[in-house]
């Protein structure tokens, strides 16, 4: 007959020292965001960008007349309108009591 032993209590589980940042793994947004129009953003909710409308290229034959496009304007705008927050409540002993340093994350 087989033995099937159930040892796990006896596993210990590891736990690193450190508290692991992920802040910066999801944060990505002002890696790639164009901040030069920030100063324009003290009032208001949107900024406009202006902009030219797409143009074609053709081949060129010297001598021959050329086809004349139409230029036209589009605007394109980023309204700012939405702000975002993560708060989260750790108490004093809970603090005192983990093995974590906080090193800043949460005060």
């Amino acid at each position: 007959m087989p033995y099937t032993n159930d040892v796990a209590a006896l596993n210990p589980e590891n736990w690193s020292d450190a508290i692991q940042e992920n802040l910066y793994k999801e944060l990505v947004a002002m890696d790639v965001a164009d901040l030069k129009f920030k100063k324009k953003l003290t009032s208001g909710t949107q900024v406009h960008f202006p902009m030219f409308g797409a143009l074609s290229t053709t081949a060129y034959v010297k001598g021959t007349d050329v086809t004349v496009q139409a230029l036209d304007t589009t605007d394109e705008y980023l309204t700012v309108d939405q702000q975002y927050e993560s708060s989260f409540y750790l108490d004093t002993i809970d603090e005192k009591q983990n093995l974590f340093s906080h090193g800043g994350w949460y005060s």
